[in-house]
């Protein structure tokens, strides 16, 4: 029998004959895997200045380490500037790292990376930078109602501007 992660769950199992009672079971079948990674986005483009969230998800058993790289070069960690949350459950997990006041120093590739006991994943998110643009103020055009009537009709009301 060939199993996937995706018959993973708890199952009941329940034994009766003309003999009562029944018995029933309840097991937790576990599926171990490599992680798998999927990335929403992997292309994010974002005000500087601002914060911005990166995301990737995990998909492993058993647990996985995970953490975030820039660049390919050492592992982000949790502080003022980068913050970094884990949501985990069962063999899902959700990473979500924030940069906190976005600047062009911040611009380049990160990556999320997951790693257990078969194997390894990681996932890219590209993060480039513009800058925010406050917004415009339109002249706004005076309006004013005209009401035309006459004795045979109804009055009508036209908005002119």
């Amino acid at each position: 029998m060939k199993l996937d992660r995706r018959q993973m769950g708890a199952y009941l199992c329940i034994a009766s004959n003309d003999v009562p009672p029944a018995v029933s079971k309840r097991i937790t079948l576990n599926v171990n895997f490599a992680p798998v990674i999927k990335v929403p986005n992997q292309l994010l483009g974002a005000p500087l200045g601002t914060d911005v969230q990166l995301e990737c998800y995990v998909e492993a058993f058993p647990n996985t380490i995970n953490y975030w790289v820039k660049n390919r070069g050492e592992m982000l960690l949790d502080g003022k500037k980068h913050v970094i949350d884990e949501t985990r459950n069962s063999y899902k997990v959700h990473l979500k790292l924030t940069i906190k006041a976005f600047n062009k120093v911040d611009l380049g590739t990160y990556m999320c990376v997951s790693t257990n006991s078969l194997g390894h994943a990681d996932g890219n998110v590209r993060l480039y930078g513009y800058k925010h643009r406050p917004p415009s103020h339109q002249q706004t055009k005076a309006r004013r109602l005209i009401r035309v009537s006459n004795d045979a009709g109804p009055v009508v009301s036209l908005l002119a501007g």
